[in-house]
């Protein structure tokens, strides 16, 4: 489908949800085959591990630094039919081997989300045909094209990037990297656990096929959350 079309849809609260949870994935720390870093209330950077066998680190302080900058420097740019998102310091972000970054913006002059990619390894996102010189454009994703039909929501979108870019796709794509969790200190800890928790109740929900796996992080992260807080109350 072409984006022209694509755009023509509107529904405000589907808008208003996805900007929603945009905001709520964009404050979640503590998983292990990605990190975000929201940008403003539209946009968030998804930054994913490449390989299962390692954990997607937290965000550099220069990094942050940058995509802070990145919020008073970007601008958008809309030609004809086209959706092109230009941001200067994504520089920051391109030549991390580790990771493919992505930008997962809900513009609300569009009515749906978009990614676009920001790494420039784009041979290693499985399953895109995007070369370098189409990087200002969408990624074609099935989840971003088919917004309306399936009645999607921002997880399914970051379901997709992360099982088409780590290697090899993980059984469940929200794991949370408990280990790290469990390190920090008591009131970090319960803030975290907690927030997951909330957050991973509604995957479950959901019904995914990897449930099992996101009932079993549930249950790790509240005995964690309850140790600490009776270590607190102590």
């Amino acid at each position: 489908m072409a984006y022209a079309q694509q755009q023509s849809q509107q529904d405000p609260a589907r808008l208003a949800t996805a900007l929603a949870d945009l905001v709520v994935i964009g404050g979640l720390k503590g998983f292990k085959y990605f990190d975000t870093c929201l940008r403003g209330r539209e946009e968030l950077i998804l930054q994913v591990e490449t390989s299962s066998s390692q954990k997607c680190l937290p965000f550099s302080n220069s990094v942050d630094i940058a995509l802070s900058k990145r919020q008073t420097s970007s601008r958008r740019v809309h030609k004809g039919n086209a959706i092109s998102v230009q941001s200067p310091s994504d520089q920051d972000l391109e030549n991390d081997s580790q990771h493919i970054s992505v930008l997962l913006a809900v513009y609300a002059r569009y009515g749906r989300p978009y990614v676009w990619l920001r790494s420039k390894h784009g041979q290693r996102f499985r399953g895109v045909d995007h070369a370098p010189e189409d990087d200002s454009m969408p990624i074609q994703l099935e989840t971003t094209a088919q917004w309306f039909e399936k009645n999607l929501a921002l997880p399914d979108i970051i379901e997709q990037v992360v099982s088409m870019s780590v290697e090899p796709p993980p059984a469940n794509p929200f794991a949370v990297d408990t280990r790290s969790i469990s390190n920090l200190p008591p009131e970090e800890t319960i803030i975290r656990a907690g927030a997951l928790i909330s957050f991973l109740q509604k995957i479950y929900h959901r019904d995914p096929s990897y449930a099992t796996e996101v009932l079993s992080d549930i249950s790790t992260l509240q005995r964690i959350m309850y140790t600490d807080m009776h270590e607190l109350l102590k």
